[in-house]
This record gives structure tokens, sequence and C-alpha cells, in this order.
């Protein structure tokens, strides 16, 4: 299992990532924008907005693991990841699928 601290751990220490919460739950921007968080809900699932292409090969490869949102907001872009069907050796995937995240929003004027 990975613990919601060690996620968060490196969400925070991503260049450009601002630490705050989402209605009670750890919540990380870039630019204004949240690009993971915690779900509010939950504590074992936390959203990462990696876009609809990772999400759909995250969801389709690794169903254990990941799995669709039907929240409004983010259920075109985001892939809920179940902390508790993590290993620790899952972190460096973890971190690229934050880091795809925080990249997809940090400089907004691109997109």
């Amino acid at each position: 299992m990975i613990e919601l601290g060690a996620v968060c751990d490196l969400a925070a220490g991503l260049p450009g990532a601002e630490e705050g919460t989402w209605y009670g739950a750890p919540a990380f921007r870039v630019s204004s924008k949240v690009f993971a968080r915690g779900h509010e809900n939950d504590p074992d699932l936390f959203l990462i907005k990696v876009g609809p292409e990772e999400r759909d090969f995250s969801v389709a490869t690794q169903p254990e693991r990941f799995s669709r949102t039907d929240h409004r907001p983010e259920r075109e872009d985001s892939v809920l990841m179940r902390l508790s069907a993590n290993r620790p050796e899952d972190l460096e995937e973890v971190r690229h699928l934050v880091e795809t995240a925080l990249h997809r929003f940090e400089n907004p004027k691109r997109r």
C-alpha cells in the first residue's frame, strides 16, 4: 500500500506545485488549477488529472489500481488511483502520472 502522505510529498515537491486543500482533502495546484488531489469522501482514493489518453490506458491495463470518476468537471481527464492497491515500488509510476498532470496545467497560455 502507498500512503497518502507519500503521494502528497511527491506532488508537493514538484516545481511550481502549490499545496492546499479541496473540501478538506489535500490538493495540489499549478497556475491556480488543481492537477491532483485526495478524494474528499474516500481517503483511499487520489485523483490525478492525467488527460484522457493516459486515463484510458491506466484504467484498461490496471483496473485494480485505477478507475474513472463520474464527477462532472473531472470525468473527461482524470483517473482515480486506489492507494491500497499500489505498492511502494509503484511510486515511480505514480510520480510520472502526477508530473504529467502538473505539466498539463503549468502554462495555460500554451493550451
